[in-house]
């Protein structure tokens, strides 16, 4: 539904024994970016709402960092902080690639 609204493609696939879906959103004109933009926060948005997740099996990843706040609370997001801390003293692994000071909040 999501994909017709916004006409974008998206793809899917996934694994049907653990029910993770992998989403793909197809594009390549720059007009076409505020409907995509549109189709991810509609799909992070209706997954939380199925009570889903957004890491899967690979984590969060760049797109859906900005989204971590939508699925977990601030104390959970801390801890996760302190836990990259304890084993990346330096913040030489993947610097900024999850933790930013920019965090989008759903609904806005």
């Amino acid at each position: 539904v999501i994909a017709a609204q916004e006409r974008v493609v998206m793809p899917t696939y996934g694994h049907a024994g653990d029910g993770n879906l992998h989403v793909n959103l197809l594009w390549d004109r720059d007009d076409e970016r505020p409907r995509v933009h549109r189709a991810i926060e509609r799909l992070i948005e209706a997954t939380l709402d199925l009570r889903g997740t957004l890491s899967g099996e690979h984590g969060i990843g760049v797109l859906k960092a900005p989204y971590l706040a939508w699925e977990q609370g601030p104390e959970l997001i801390a801890l996760q902080r302190r836990v990259k801390l304890a084993f990346d003293p330096k913040g030489l692994l993947n610097p900024g690639k999850i933790f930013s000071d920019t965090t989008s909040h759903r609904g806005c």
